[in-house]
């Protein structure tokens, strides 16, 4: 698709300077479309594939492309850790599934950025990247007991036997469904949570033996 300043050639490029200039001004901004890179493979270990939107299965190494749609699997032995376009780190463990469904990242910190992933099963370790540490970023994490909304944070979460457990050591999350919502983490009273599926999120004042397997 030819963009809006194509069609001034070099012989009215002055006539249409104005416009011109204000095409060259306008941001770079990054909307992933399905299929779109966001991201690359930093290492793994074991058995690791992604499935992309059209159902088709690949496998990962180092230095594979990540692609919004894709949902990364995690066999019995197996890990990975991806580095997204904002920078921020992801882990998962083995016999994990989890999807990337939205990711809007220009660069700007001055616009609003998002992203949003899905954990199906197992778990993950993440350090946020630039998309969070605005007030009106969208960073969450979908799961069938709850979502997790993001706050600029380093954070796990694992799905254990029907029922899902989160952590933080830096930042803040909001684990919600339907039924309820806690707070974990910067500002809260505590920095653990549990949500059974079809109950609301508690808190948790202890660390979960459950969530300790996710390094």
């Amino acid at each position: 698709m030819k963009s809006a300043c194509s069609k001034y050639n070099t012989s009215s490029i002055f006539r249409y300077f104005p416009a011109l200039l204000l095409c060259l001004l306008l941001p770079l901004q990054v909307i992933a479309q399905s299929g779109d890179p966001i991201g690359r493979v930093l290492q793994t270990a074991g058995t690791v594939v992604a499935i992309d939107a059209d159902n088709n299965t690949r496998e990962l190494v180092r230095r594979s492309d990540i692609h919004l749609g894709d949902t990364v699997v995690t066999g019995a032995k197996g890990f990975i850790q991806i580095r997204l376009l904002d920078g921020a780190m992801l882990s998962l463990q083995q016999e994990s599934e989890f999807r990337f469904d939205e990711f809007d990242y220009d660069g700007d910190p001055n616009t609003n950025d998002s992203v949003v992933m899905n954990l199906l099963q197992g778990g993950f370790r993440t350090i946020s990247g630039s998309i969070g540490d605005s007030t009106d970023d969208k960073y969450r994490v979908d799961t069938n007991f709850a979502s997790i909304g993001v706050r600029g944070t380093t954070h796990r979460a694992v799905i254990s036997f029907g029922t899902l457990f989160t952590a933080v050591s830096d930042g803040g999350t909001t684990v919600s469904n339907e039924l309820g919502s806690v707070d974990t983490g910067l500002g809260a009273a505590v920095d653990y949570s549990a949500t059974t599926n079809g109950q609301a999120p508690v808190p948790l004042f202890e660390e979960p033996p459950e969530i300790e397997v996710v390094k």
